[in-house]
């Protein structure tokens, strides 16, 4: 009888041991995609003309999903501008896009905005005087086309 109660107790242990490991609905355990990259970001900011050329490049960009990045100028003090990358739902279309933001943090206002699909591998925008490039980590890169 003892044995039984042992045996029993055993493998209600078990099954609550697993039933805690187990990965909840809606995938509150799934990992946030981490995008890397590069920005380009002209000395003169938005208002840059065509013939300027003092570009400031940062290769070390990495960009969590609803993370906002400050970007910075080669010496490493701020720039005043920010990137954010998030999910947009808009139901109304049935559509979840990936987005990725550039704005203005003196003011907060989104200068611009480029998206793609929700799951897509990379992300970019080129405004002229700042240019992203974002891959999705442990994607690997593209084909070369011939």
């Amino acid at each position: 009888m003892r044995a039984l109660l042992l045996l029993l107790v055993c493998a209600l242990s078990a099954c609550a041991t697993t039933s805690t490991t187990a990965k909840p609905p809606g995938g509150a355990m799934e990992r946030v995609p981490v995008y890397a990259g590069w920005v380009a970001l002209n000395g003169a900011g938005a208002r840059a003309p065509a013939n300027n050329d003092d570009w400031h490049l940062q290769n070390d960009l990495r960009l969590m999903l609803g993370q906002r990045a400050p970007l910075h100028w080669r010496d490493g003090k701020p720039a005043g501008y920010a990137l954010a990358l998030s999910r947009r739902d808009y139901p109304e279309r049935g559509l979840v896009v990936l987005q990725l933001d550039v704005i203005d943090e003196a003011s907060g206002k989104v200068l611009a905005y480029a998206w793609a699909d929700s799951n897509a591998a990379s992300i970019g925008i080129n405004l002229g005087w700042v240019q992203v490039g974002l891959q999705r980590e442990g994607t690997p890169p593209p084909a070369p086309k011939l």
